[in-house]
């Protein structure tokens, strides 16, 4: 059965579906006026998806809405690789230089237990070598079918489970450099599927969790918020990885030891050394 875990990092995680839908009756009223015929994925929890991300701000949810239905139209094969579990032809070149994915629970029962957990390592990431061998635009469609398939994910576990789930989005900046991760076409691209994102994934998470920040934090963050919109940087929280492990409340049997628990990585996984060729 799966349980409310991460609700120490985000209030809304674990909440009831029919007690939000009830507490936003109205508000979702007012956003169906606004964006007017619903498509078929636009049901009553996609909405309030859209509502709950916007803090209750109904234009806001109805551009976010709007918008999202063009963006199916643009990025409609990446999202049915996305949902068929396929992959896209540029992920090799891609993970060459970018140590960045889905977290694997160990076992069937830890994988229905949890939320999914998107991590980034940026000290094993390279940005620089990263769009030498990748395009802005394949980078965009890269990170828009890893929302996707966490989105796939999150909202059928609510379905299931009659609560809210969000991924937990995770940020290892142990051993980052300033020389190799201020790549600008890298942030734009960031900035472009984080924009999509909001559109095509509504309410995939809340918070952008950053662990093992060192001296070139601060440096990094200033080149980053040239390219990210506001609303993606006030997402953005810094915490230990004792913090991360103890918020998340997931067993450190669960949790990746380089995180502060004690689950290994398996070999083939996209976060292990050596799956990524970059060095700082």
């Amino acid at each position: 059965m799966y349980n409310s875990y991460g609700a120490g990092l985000d209030s809304l995680t674990g909440r009831s579906l029919d007690d939000l839908l009830k507490e936003n009756a109205e508000a979702l009223a007012a956003l169906r006026g606004v964006i007017g015929e619903c498509e078929p994925c636009e049901d009553e929890v996609m909405l309030l998806r859209y509502l709950l991300q916007a803090a209750g701000d109904i234009n806001v949810a109805g551009e976010r809405a709007t918008s999202g239905r063009e963006l199916r139209k643009k990025y409609s094969g990446v999202i049915e690789m996305a949902t068929r579990d396929e992959h896209l032809p540029q992920e090799g070149r891609i993970r060459q230089f970018l140590c960045h994915g889905r977290w694997r629970y160990p076992s069937d029962e830890s994988e229905l237990r949890y939320p999914p957990m998107m991590i980034t390592r940026s000290g094993l990431s390279n940005s620089q070598k990263l769009t030498e061998v990748v395009s802005e635009e394949e980078l965009v469609e890269y990170f828009i079918w890893e929302r996707r398939r966490c989105f796939e994910e999150v909202v059928k576990k609510s379905q299931e489970t009659g609560q809210l789930v969000m991924m937990i989005s995770v940020n290892d900046l142990e051993g980052a450099s300033l020389i190799t991760g201020r790549e600008p076409k890298f942030f734009k691209a960031v900035k472009v599927s984080s924009e999509a994102g909001s559109c095509l994934c509504p309410l995939l998470t809340r918070k952008h969790v950053m662990v093992n920040a060192g001296v070139v934090i601060d440096a990094l963050f200033r080149i980053a918020s040239v390219f990210m919109p506001q609303r993606a940087l006030d997402k953005v929280t810094f915490m230990s990885c004792a913090e991360l492990f103890d918020l998340s409340g997931i067993a450190s049997s669960d949790f990746p030891d380089f995180l502060g628990g004690s689950c290994r990585l398996s070999p083939d996984s996209p976060l292990a050394v050596g799956q990524s060729a970059a060095v700082g």
